[in-house]
């Protein structure tokens, strides 16, 4: 993955090297990249997401790791990783996607964990029920992504495409098959153009 951070920072996550980053400033055939991977506290070097805070900290989603916040000034990691034991920690440790939302909470996609919330203190878990309709659709999460006008995305590996309306906690479905919507229930990807 590769996450352009503030400040002329490009974040870039590897598949077994940890992750790097590089001050881009001028020409770019001189970048100086600085890389951290298990030898810096990181305990699992497959990074397959970042985001990064409004202080300019990084969150690192890992494969099977859990997940990380890198407090840049002080140099050091902290580890988040599911508890069986624990309803509020993270429900899988197989990151897939972040994304950090304007009240600076972080918003987590997980490989067979669902959608997870997290404030600071506590993981909130949004997971499929059979039961229930206005549920996550797939709890494989593999993009989060928030429109211009504030529309809150989810893409899922099997259950197409939601809409998530956070003040209601409830997810809207579009799968195939049923008629206007998309051609596939494997979504990757969203992105917004300029219209």
């Amino acid at each position: 993955c590769i996450l352009p951070g503030s400040k002329g920072r490009m974040w870039i996550g590897t598949a077994g090297a940890g992750f790097s980053m590089c001050e881009v400033k001028g020409d770019y055939r001189s970048l100086n990249f600085k890389c951290y991977s298990t030898h810096d506290g990181l305990s699992n070097d497959m990074v397959q997401s970042m985001a990064e805070d409004k202080k300019g900290n990084l969150w690192i989603g890992t494969n099977n790791g859990g997940l990380y916040y890198y407090d840049r000034l002080k140099g050091t990691f902290k580890n988040f990783k599911n508890n069986p034991n624990d309803p509020y920690s993270l429900s899988n440790n197989v990151i897939i996607d972040l994304y950090v939302d304007e009240e600076q909470k972080l918003w987590i996609g997980t490989y067979y964990g669902g959608l997870n919330c997290f404030d600071g203190n506590k993981f909130t878990h949004y997971k499929h029920d059979i039961n229930d309709n206005t549920s996550l659709s797939s709890d494989v999460v593999w993009d989060i992504f928030v429109d211009s006008e504030n529309n809150f995305w989810i893409a899922t590996l099997g259950g197409g495409l939601n809409l998530f309306d956070k003040k209601k906690k409830v997810f809207y479905h579009y799968k195939s098959g049923q008629g206007n919507t998309v051609s596939s229930d494997y979504v990757l990807n969203i992105i917004e153009d300029k219209n």
